[in-house]
């Protein structure tokens, strides 16, 4: 029940009550003459029946008043307390704490100490001793060798056709007479004048230089180097006996001849 609906209740009883005295007045006033009921309470209402005697012998009226009615109070209906609701946050449910394992140690492995033991012997050499050092240069009296190279090698078969290209010039300033000019075979570290390839014999080279290609046959099997060589003092058949003044104008090739 809301305040509206309490408010038109008590506008209720008090309309009843209004109507029940308004009533209790009208009743006095028709009971009372003259209308005296209701003025300066000269009238007075009793509660047991009275009796009014006409005055000088009249016919007595006798009217029995009644008492005024009993005014019951209705009682007002008082609304129930209600529940306010309050905005209190329902509890969660907090989980509890859990433990968190300690990590398993591993196991972390010594250190391996190798000791040393005895270093195994050297290995003994299987490669052949070098070869001997070519022979000191000489005098080359101006000539010089600008290029000198084999073709193709360095294996080749016992006589087979080995050619090479060398250019040579005059530094002198003068014609350089000369007994031989070509390649030196060298086997074993020992130079074999009786081999030698002579491109050129029992000339003279002039300021203008010389270039040059031919081959060499080597008849024995091994392991040579080819240079280019010049020799002075001498004609070319001395030279190939070993005689003359021989000059190293290049550097050595290596060859193998099987």
């Amino acid at each position: 029940m809301n305040k509206q609906t309490t408010l038109i209740a008590a506008i209720g009883v008090l309309v009843v009550l209004l109507l029940l005295c308004t009533g209790a007045v009208l009743v006095a006033s028709a009971v009372l003459p003259n209308g005296l009921a209701g003025i300066g309470g000269q009238a007075t209402a009793t509660s047991q029946a009275t009796a009014t005697t006409a005055v000088e012998g009249e016919a007595t009226e006798v009217s029995e008043v009644m008492p005024p009615p009993d005014i019951i109070v209705v009682p007002t209906n008082t609304p129930l307390p209600t529940n306010t609701p309050t905005d209190t946050p329902v509890p969660t449910n907090t989980p509890l704490p859990t433990d968190t394992p300690a990590p398993t140690p591993t196991n972390t492995p010594a250190p391996v100490v190798i000791l040393p033991t005895n270093p195994p012997p050297a290995p003994t050499s299987t490669t052949a001793p070098p070869a001997p050092p070519p022979p000191p240069p000489a005098d080359t009296r101006g000539v010089v060798a600008t290029a000198f190279f084999i073709e193709e090698g360095p294996n080749f078969r016992v006589s087979q056709p080995i050619w090479f290209n060398f250019n040579v010039v005059n530094n002198a300033g003068f014609p350089v007479e000369f007994g031989a000019l070509g390649v030196m075979p060298r086997k074993n570290g020992a130079d074999r004048p009786d081999l030698f390839q002579a491109s050129w014999g029992n000339e003279v080279l002039s300021v203008n230089g010389l270039e040059w290609r031919d081959h060499i046959d080597l008849p024995e099997s091994g392991s040579y180097t080819l240079r280019l060589a010049i020799c002075f003092d001498a004609d070319v058949n001395a030279c190939k006996a070993g005689g003359g003044s021989w000059a190293t104008l290049s550097s050595e090739i290596p060859v193998t001849v099987n």
